[in-house]
C-alpha cells in the first residue's frame, strides 16, 4: 500500500539524515585529529 511505503521512506529518511550527522562529525573528528598531527610533526 501507498501508506506503508510512505512511512518506509519516512523511516530512511530519518536513518539517512542520522548518517549524515555521523558522517559530519568523523569528518569534524579526522580534520582535528589530522591538525593535532601537523601540529606534533612541526614541533619536532
Amino acid at each position: 500500500s501507498t501508506e506503508s511505503r510512505t512511512h518506509h521512506f519516512k523511516v530512511l529518511s530519518l536513518k539517512d539524515q542520522g548518517s549524515v550527522r555521523t558522517i559530519k562529525l568523523q569528518k569534524a573528528r579526522i580534520a582535528r585529529l589530522q591538525a593535532s598531527i601537523q601540529h606534533w610533526k612541526t614541533k619536532r
